[in-house]
């Protein structure tokens, strides 16, 4: 009876220990039977671990694309807009939705992280690495301030709109000149008839118009003759007698200098020959 115990007890320890062995071998399959192949549990460890990874690099890549095409042609000269570009690119490819699941913000989120960590890099490139592009940028910048405001390479003008408008000036002379010759032709064809300082104003202010009849109006007359836009520095603005004129030139003072510095005697007949006959008379 012992001996028949004893093997009953030990055939039970037996058949646990099988049990205890098949549970830990489950146990240690189970994953495997949830997750698939160790080739397949690789594929999806990926995809959960690296959905930022994947999107900053989608936005570097992306970002490079667009430097190396039109517009930009990898060309530093160009760089200045990549950054706004750029921020329409993050907009098309990697929208900051908050309506899309977790793992496309995720994506989209470290993509558009991506596009601003190589824009950095690219401007850093072309504009700090290299000083010659802020260093031409800056001689440039020099040059087209000097054309515009003092004298261009050919010349002791500055640019083309700030030349004086000739034939306006000339044509301003014309009715100075008209204004100022009534009464000598007046007196000249009719001795006889007596001339009126009204008679004489309405007259004059025939000039202007005449003057314009003759060789037409410029777009650019009705502007110029608009003074409350005009800069307190136009007075002798190029260095020509005209711009001595009153519009230019409204406080007498800086006026007179300005045709002591700027205005020869045939220039003062042209454009100021009242100053010339006050000079004679005295």
């Amino acid at each position: 009876l012992h001996t028949m115990t004893m093997k009953s007890f030990l055939s039970k320890i037996s058949a646990m220990s099988m049990v205890a062995t098949t549970a830990t071998t489950d146990a240690l399959q189970w994953p495997s039977l949830l997750r698939g192949s160790e080739a397949e549990v690789q594929v999806d460890t990926s995809v959960q671990q690296t959905d930022c990874e994947d999107g900053w690099y989608a936005g570097v890549d992306a970002v490079d694309d667009m430097w190396k095409k039109k517009p930009f042609y990898s060309d530093c000269d160009n760089v200045w807009q990549l950054s706004d570009e750029a921020e329409d690119l993050k907009d098309d490819e990697f929208p900051d939705d908050d309506d899309t699941d977790w793992r496309t913000s995720t994506y989209n989120d470290c993509a558009r992280n991506g596009v601003d960590s190589e824009v950095t890099a690219i401007e850093k490139e072309c504009l700090w690495d290299d000083s010659s592009q802020c260093t031409d940028l800056g001689n440039s910048a020099a040059e087209i301030v000097v054309m515009d405001n003092f004298c261009t390479p050919g010349g002791t003008y500055g640019a083309s709109n700030n030349y004086p408008n000739y034939k306006k000036e000339c044509k301003d002379a014309a009715v100075t000149i008209c204004e100022g010759n009534i009464s000598n032709v007046a007196n000249s064809w009719c001795p006889d008839k007596n001339l009126s300082t009204g008679k004489l104003k309405q007259l004059q202010d025939e000039c202007e118009d005449q003057v314009n009849d003759m060789v037409g109006t410029d777009d650019d007359d009705d502007d110029e003759d608009d003074d409350t836009d005009r800069d307190l520095d136009d007075c002798g603005r190029d260095g020509s007698c005209g711009s001595c004129k009153k519009a230019y030139c409204p406080d007498v003072t800086e006026r007179q200098q300005c045709k002591e510095d700027h205005c020869s005697m045939e220039d003062l007949l042209l454009f100021f020959p009242e100053d010339v006959e006050a000079h004679a008379i005295n």
